[in-house]
């Protein structure tokens, strides 16, 4: 075993934040043949606190672990607040499984403090992961929820899900799927917010206006091709604004193995005004 200090006095602000000046660590643990044992790792630093105990006997892991922070602001200066944090990782290492449960006693803004949980579970790790979140609680003065899941199929297909996403006015559902050896996922992605001024207590931006936005990945001809369409109504940013503004993007393989060619039209129009943009992007 062994304990000692660390001090962070420069650098990234954040991990200065973190762990301060005097951060303490303690480990100890054992090496018995090909049996490990962490009998307990500490980290305490000036707003993060991280502890973790566990062992690997005959290639079965089990570990415990556990993670606080004291002082939001540090990672995000418009929130404040608290998070506490613990799981575990189990099975043989080759197929292992982890959990996590989050809970968060935050305020955003100098709006009152309010409290959220988040949830995750994973299987499979690492050759074949499956596992889902889920988020449930309050920010920013509203009620949010989340709900999303991943799995590996027996032919190797990575399928993912957002089966629920609400907060405010903004909302989200879709599917997508990664067969072996896929340039890119296939399915529908969908996302909007109605009201952007929601956003401001996150971004401390005076945005207005609302945004649904669809992203459809689909096969045409044994070529992916990748479609982004997205319109923005009464955008608003300080004194500026846009009546609508649409967006039309197209990513396609043209030819297998060559650069990816996107082409993009934007129309704009404010105030009467059309604005008319065409053009053509390539990729390596």
């Amino acid at each position: 075993g062994g304990d000692g200090t660390v001090g962070i006095t420069g650098g990234l602000p954040v991990v200065a934040g973190l762990l301060g000046e005097i951060a303490t660590i303690a480990l100890t643990g054992a090496l018995h043949g090909g049996d490990l044992t962490l009998g307990d790792l500490a980290v305490n630093g000036k707003a993060l606190r991280v502890s973790a105990k566990g062992a690997e006997t005959a290639g079965v892991v089990a570990l415990d672990w556990q993670a606080a922070l004291s002082d939001l602001s540090v990672v995000a200066a418009r929130a404040a607040g608290t998070l506490s944090a613990q799981g575990h990782i189990g099975g043989p290492r080759q197929d292992l499984s982890a959990t996590a449960e989050l809970t968060g006693d935050a305020a955003v803004a100098g709006l009152p403090r309010e409290r959220f949980t988040a949830a995750l579970s994973a299987q499979g790790l690492p050759a074949a992961p499956s596992g889902k979140i889920e988020a449930d609680g309050r920010l920013a003065g509203a009620p949010l929820r989340l709900a999303a899941a991943v799995s590996r199929q027996s032919d190797g297909t990575l399928a993912f899900s957002l089966d629920r996403l609400q907060w405010k006015s903004a909302s989200g559902e879709g599917k997508l799927s990664l067969a072996p050896g896929a340039p890119v996922p296939l399915g529908r992605l969908q996302l909007r917010m109605t009201q952007l001024g929601d956003l401001a207590p996150l971004t401390g931006l005076a945005v207005g206006g609302s945004i649904d936005a669809t992203l459809d990945t689909v096969e045409s001809s044994g070529k992916p091709q990748v479609r982004l369409h997205a319109v923005s109504q009464r955008l608003a940013y300080d004194a500026a604004g846009v009546d609508r503004l649409t967006l039309d993007a197209q990513v396609a393989d043209d030819n297998p193995g060559s650069d990816w060619s996107a082409s993009y039209n934007l129309v704009s129009p404010e105030k009467g005004d059309f604005v008319d943009l065409v053009g053509w992007i390539t990729m390596n």
